[in-house]
């Protein structure tokens, strides 16, 4: 059963299982371990709703995991759309002003990641692992035990 994205604004729980959507819903800061230095670092962290048909459900992302699904994506033959800039290190990213762009920035991204979901085969594994690794069920609809990755089952 191939799944097709709607954006958030076109889609309808009505459409059934065959079709999902999702979006950034919030961005907050994390404290993370910097890789190379002994220190902490604050860095954003996006939180996706995913809903496929009446289940929903939520998974964070950091922007290595926006990386991560670009680069699984390109290894597989899809096509390997741009990330957005990333804030530079060591600024603050602690205004309400550098926060929302980043959100909207990101969810810019996630919505032309998503797209590529309907037109190449090649991108719909990683997409979908992107999607459902980690992810806490919201809500059933009545099939209990299912995971967000036999949901979304390609």
């Amino acid at each position: 059963m191939v799944k097709l994205f709607f954006g958030p604004d076109h889609f309808s729980p009505r459409f059934g299982e065959d079709y999902f959507t999702a979006e950034i819903e919030e961005c907050n800061l994390v404290e993370t371990d910097c890789c190379f230095l002994p220190c902490q670092a604050t860095t954003p962290e996006f939180g996706l709703k995913v809903q496929c048909g009446r289940e929903c459900w939520k998974v964070h992302r950091q922007r290595r995991n926006f990386e991560a699904v670009r680069a699984r994506m390109h290894s597989a033959g899809a096509t390997a759309i741009p990330l957005p800039p990333d804030v530079p290190l060591f600024t603050s990213m602690h205004s309400a002003e550098t926060v929302e762009e980043s959100r909207r920035n990101m969810a810019s991204f996630t919505e032309a990641l998503l797209k590529l979901f309907n037109e190449h085969q090649d991108a719909r594994g990683p997409i979908r692992a992107f999607l459902c690794e980690d992810a806490c069920l919201s809500k059933s609809d009545g099939h209990p035990g299912r995971s967000p990755m036999a949901i979304l089952d390609v």
